[in-house]
């Protein structure tokens, strides 16, 4: 068979890089496969799971990568075992929760400024994250952030609107 046929590029998250990656992989590439795929490229053995974007639990080895975002197109993370204890300050309140590197900064966002945790008006979209003086973009992977790290400290503060926006 043709190999260019049968491979598939996958775009990934990978923890601890910030921008996204391209790796080549076979059409029918189990999770288990992709995960040593990205250990051959990268030379860090500590990635152990698959997720995809926004999913609190990582795919099953033996599932197909390829076809699931084929099915519909999401963002794959990969990381190192273990969920990450978040802490979201807003003025002198503070709330935690552990998520998995995989869910983006909008999730967080929604959970801080919900009724189980800050129980803020508004809506997410209203609100930004920041660590230190960074402002995080919505669509950042908490694992790209936390750089392997299983703590980690976000401010929850009003999104700055452009001087004349409405």
């Amino acid at each position: 068979m043709d190999n260019q046929v049968d491979s598939h590029e996958l775009v990934l998250a990978i923890e601890g890089e910030r921008g996204p990656r391209q790796i080549q992989v076979s059409r029918s590439a189990t999770a288990k496969e992709v995960i040593e795929a990205v250990v051959l490229e990268t030379k860090r053995p500590e990635l152990t799971e698959v997720f995809l974007e926004d999913e609190e639990e990582c795919l099953a080895e033996d599932r197909r990568v390829v076809e699931l975002v084929i099915e519909e197109f999401r963002l794959i993370h990969i990381a190192s075992k273990g969920k990450i204890t978040v802490t979201v300050v807003y003025n002198s309140r503070q709330v935690h929760r552990d998520f998995a590197p995989s869910v983006t900064i909008e999730t967080i966002i929604a959970w801080a400024i919900s009724p189980s945790a800050l129980n803020l008006e508004g809506v997410s979209a209203e609100y930004q994250l920041k660590l230190g003086s960074e402002v995080l973009p919505p669509d950042l992977h908490l694992g790209q952030i936390a750089k392997g790290e299983k703590k980690i400290a976000f401010s929850l503060v009003f999104r700055i609107k452009p001087q004349g926006a409405s």
